[in-house]
């Protein structure tokens, strides 16, 4: 698929910029890193947003056996599913690679947008959830995206940013994720 392997020369810009060592989770069947030194993306991950996510809420996505899902967009890996072993690395997406572009930028270019919805349509999901900041909607230009998957899908598409909260979004933002993993 064009798309996904896009998405994994995204992922050998990103490791040839930071000079992070290559692993599994940017050249397949690589074993240059340990795989201890991995861990899911949801247990990896400890910001703002993520310190509002319950360990209840994340077993309880784990035990699901229909059709939900929670997809990340990281600086270093651009789109992951949340249980996806990942490293650990510093960089955020307002950082600038080495020819001064943002991560941001460089992963709206290589096509965040269509690697989502290819995934949301191969997934075959009624409803997605946008659960992100302002600067993490741009990279996949998420009002576009949300009016393609409702024309072309049929898929609803709901946006829960709380921009209107200021830096108290983050913490909303992780709070919807824990009551709507927790409840559904």
């Amino acid at each position: 698929d064009n798309h996904q392997k896009s998405l994994l020369e995204g992922r050998k810009l990103v490791l040839n910029d930071t000079g992070e060592e290559d692993g599994p989770d940017v050249t397949a069947f690589s074993n240059t890193k340990s795989a201890i030194e991995y861990m899911p993306a949801y247990q990896r991950y400890s910001g703002r947003t993520y310190s509002r996510i319950s360990q209840e809420a994340w077993n309880n996505l784990n035990n699901k056996s229909d059709n939900v899902d929670v997809v990340i967009l990281s600086a270093f890996y651009g789109i992951i599913r949340y249980d996806e072993p990942v490293s650990n690395y510093s960089i955020k997406q307002a950082d600038k690679m080495k020819n001064g572009t943002k991560f941001q930028g460089m992963w709206k270019k290589s096509g965040a947008m269509d690697w989502l919805y290819d995934y949301i349509k191969f997934e075959q999901f009624e409803t997605v959830l946008f659960v992100l900041s302002t600067s993490y909607s741009g990279i996949i230009q998420r009002d576009k995206l949300m009016m393609s998957l409702e024309e072309n899908l049929g898929v609803r598409a709901e946006d829960h940013q709380y921009r209107q909260e200021g830096r108290k979004s983050m913490l909303l933002r992780g709070d919807f994720i824990n009551n709507f993993l927790l409840n559904n």
